[in-house]
């Protein structure tokens, strides 16, 4: 008599759950890293946003007769020095970089100028970045 040998192929189910497991497992690890990853580059966006700000402010100031700054930041697109304000990377406005002209309540007129200011963003990490003008020596 002849007897018939039958080769089986395929995976067994444990070994099919076993393996999806793992990759659930890796897809997780890497989505958290991934985070962040991300709300790491989005708070580096708004620092360099912040120091853009930074230097057509200083431009600003320099090309203004009494050296003063501006009393809202739209004024750095209308005259040039920028050409738009940056959009938080997130939330896509304008709205989160905070311009606090000093000392409080000048408008540029009758001896009332900015002679200072600061910027800043609450970055997602929750550290308030904040910084004023520059100097150079």
């Amino acid at each position: 008599m002849h007897t018939v040998r039958k080769t089986q192929f395929g995976f067994t189910l444990i070994e099919i759950l076993t393996v999806v497991g793992i990759i659930g497992i890796l897809i997780s690890i890497s989505s958290i890293s991934l985070g962040s990853i991300q709300k790491r580059s989005r708070d580096n966006r708004r620092i360099l946003d912040i120091k853009e700000l930074q230097t057509a402010l200083q431009q600003y100031h320099t090309n203004q007769p009494g050296g003063f700054y501006p009393t809202t930041m739209t004024i750095l697109v209308t005259e040039k020095y920028l050409e738009k304000l940056p959009l938080d990377p997130l939330t896509k406005t304008a709205a989160p970089y905070g311009y606090t002209r000093l000392p409080a309540g000048c408008n540029n007129t009758a001896n009332r100028y900015c002679l200072n200011y600061q910027l800043s963003i609450t970055l997602e990490s929750g550290v308030v970045h904040r910084v004023g003008p520059r100097t150079y020596n």
